[in-house]
């Protein structure tokens, strides 16, 4: 099983783990969509696959921030470039709003006074408690926290569908 976790900023990354550790890290930074196609492609070589996407709303403004309508229109086109290659490599994803991975791995929500900066930095820090072996960077450490979200989330789903059908024979 392959459990992909992909935070689709245009400094972001995505971050491939298997049940026995890490598998794969890529920083989306200036990949191709080729290059993009070509790694989901390459991911299909498991058997089985899930993916996480942190969901990017179609409309994306956070007051005070460099928001220039060319930068939230280059956002949403990459999110849904990487769905696209995503369906076009066969692999299942679902998304998960960014405060929800967060919650999930005990983060409090981000201080209205905290800079990008500040922020980043906490979010990689959680997830070096998670990986402390790994010398991650700013770029990939959401993605990081995001394929552990998917790793959990859809062990704990297969392990209760195990538990229901061990059950169905129980009976």
């Amino acid at each position: 099983m392959l459990y992909i976790g992909i935070d689709p900023g245009k400094g972001g990354g995505v971050v491939a783990l298997t049940p026995l550790g890490i598998h794969s890290v890529s920083v989306f930074g200036s990949m191709t969509e080729l290059a993009t196609w070509q790694l989901f492609r390459g991911f299909k070589q498991f058997d089985d696959c899930i993916a996480v996407i942190e969901k990017i709303p179609s409309i994306t403004f956070n007051k005070g921030r460099n928001n220039s309508a060319s930068n939230i229109a280059e956002l949403y086109g990459h999110y849904r470039a990487i769905r696209m290659a995503m369906c076009g490599a066969g692999i299942s994803y679902s998304e998960s709003r960014p405060q929800d991975w967060q919650k999930y791995h005990g983060i409090e929500s981000r201080r209205k006074t905290e800079t990008d900066t500040a922020w980043k930095k906490r979010l990689m820090f959680n997830a070096r408690k998670l990986f402390p072996r790994i010398n991650m960077s700013l770029a990939v450490s959401d993605a990081y926290l995001i394929a552990e979200y998917c790793r959990r989330v859809h062990k704990r789903v297969n392990q209760n569908a195990e538990d229901r059908n061990q059950n169905d024979y129980d009976t």
